[in-house]
């Protein structure tokens, strides 16, 4: 089980991401939004495995 501070990280994380793409979402469509989506994903999923190393 995360610990209580990993717990928090990742809200805060999850909070700062819905409030970019709420940001970015008028300005892209679909097609566009969605890669840089991914990409973050793997991005944030990478930087968490090293961590855990």
């Amino acid at each position: 089980m995360p610990s209580s501070a990993s717990q928090t990280f990742l809200r805060e994380l999850d909070k700062k991401l819905w409030t970019a793409a709420d940001k970015l979402r008028p300005n892209l469509d679909a097609d566009t939004l969605l890669p840089k989506l991914l990409s973050g994903e793997k991005t944030t999923a990478a930087a968490l495995d090293q961590n855990h190393e």
